[in-house]
């Protein structure tokens, strides 16, 4: 290693004249992944079971082949891009081709613990004429505020300003009171429930 020539080798020219090309349009899926597939032996990723003792290797064509294979499954399903995915896996290889198959249909993942429970799943959106899921927020007010376009703004802009996009509400409702359990927890199920009545009753 000490025999390598240094790739750096003056610092301040390469400061003053570096400059990052940054392309108009990209995805990380055809621009990266599918490019180092040109070479199909190169490794993309080794994967070790829970044992420990067995390994297996998996080159960046096979994550561009499988990737393109499970967006393919994502169109049958009607899923387009800017829609929402929830990905639940545990730390195995078809974590990533899912993550690369979204990415490169545009889809939004979400990416899940695979600890949180049904009932977590069930409450993390309200579904939309599509059948699919939104996000809604219920805001409880104090005494001394009172509801309006203006606060609606007002909190949406600030939501997007420091959620990811991904996380933003789509709706907004003002309650005087959340429903509580005893022990102060929101009940969630009860505003669910309640949100999918009222939809319900709108048809």
């Amino acid at each position: 290693m000490r025999d390598m020539a240094p790739n750096l080798t003056d610092y301040e020219k390469t400061y003053r004249e570096f400059k990052w090309e940054i392309p108009e349009y990209y995805n990380f899926g055809f621009d990266g992944i599918d490019r180092w597939a040109e070479d199909r032996t190169k490794l993309a990723l080794l994967s070790v079971d829970d044992t420990g003792i067995h390994a297996v290797r998996h080159t960046f064509y096979d994550l561009m082949r499988l990737s393109n294979q499970f967006a393919n499954v994502l169109l049958n399903l009607g899923i387009k891009k800017g829609d929402r995915v929830l990905l639940m896996l545990p730390r195995i290889p078809e974590w990533y081709v899912a993550m690369i198959g979204m990415i490169k249909l545009g889809v939004i993942p979400m990416p899940t613990s695979i600890l949180v429970t049904a009932e977590d799943i069930r409450f993390r959106g309200i579904p939309d004429e599509k059948g699919r899921e939104i996000i809604k927020a219920f805001i409880s007010l104090r005494s001394s505020f009172e509801p309006s376009e203006r606060l609606s703004w007002e909190i949406l802009e600030h939501a997007r300003r420091s959620l990811e996009a991904r996380r933003v509400p789509r709706e907004l409702e003002f309650l005087r009171e959340l429903p509580k359990t005893t022990t102060g927890k929101i009940k969630r199920s009860e505003l669910k429930n309640r949100e999918m009545e009222k939809r319900r009753l709108q048809r």
